[in-house]
């Protein structure tokens, strides 16, 4: 875990992205959690509802949070610039009502293979928060499906312009 979380500030350093791809219960979380806390800025993690208190309770745990807040309605969502939290939890249905003027300094896509589809209405603000975001890291144990053009988002996401345009990516 200790040279997962040294490759994770490595990337972010010289590429500012990366992709952390593992099987379940290997500490992807605990890594990620490790290296942001090694970072300046606020902390945006954006995951499936479902993992929103698991964020909570292991920020708790591994003492990488001064301030938590788990945003849970799409009022909070749009209020979310009013909280002076370290961390910012939100998951990918509330991402579309998230205030544009927070600006992440690093952002967690955590089971990142929900991030999916090229014209989704959370697709455009997350694409909106990526380009704020100095650091980006997409956490994933689900392996990539067969239709890898679903991915263009993420990689726009995390690379941004590297991987040029949804055709462009297509024809690759």
């Amino acid at each position: 875990q200790n040279h997962g979380i040294n490759w994770i500030l490595h990337r972010w350093a010289h590429v500012g992205a990366c992709i952390l791809a593992d099987d379940m219960g290997l500490g992807k979380t605990l890594q990620t959690i490790k290296a942001a806390s090694e970072v300046d800025g606020s902390k945006l993690v954006v995951c499936p509802r479902s993992v929103a208190n698991t964020w909570v309770a292991e920020l708790k745990k591994w003492g990488g949070a001064h301030s938590v807040k788990n945003i849970r309605t799409r009022d909070e969502a749009a209020r979310v610039g009013k909280y002076f939290s370290n961390w910012i939890i939100i998951s990918y249905d509330l991402l579309p009502y998230l205030d544009t003027g927070f600006r992440p300094g690093t952002m967690i896509l955590d089971e990142a293979h929900n991030v999916a589809g090229r014209k989704a209405k959370r697709g455009k603000k997350l694409l909106h928060f990526a380009a704020l975001a100095e650091n980006k890291i997409a956490i994933t144990g689900t392996p990539i499906w067969s239709r890898p053009r679903d991915y263009w988002m993420l990689f726009k996401a995390l690379f941004g312009s590297s991987f040029g345009s949804a055709w462009d990516f297509d024809m690759a």
